[in-house]
């Protein structure tokens, strides 16, 4: 289980799977942390 917390509340529980399928602020800070992984692992 995962709680993502702002501004010291919790604003979204759950799996991996079902917080990236509700769009919210985890699935935001994942796939931003996941590009700038690819854009490091892409020669310039």
């Amino acid at each position: 289980m995962i709680f993502v917390v702002e501004h010291g509340r919790i604003v979204e529980s759950g799996t991996h799977h079902e917080l990236l399928a509700r769009e919210g602020a985890y699935a935001q800070l994942y796939l931003t942390q996941f590009r700038e992984r690819e854009e490091e692992a892409t020669p310039a």
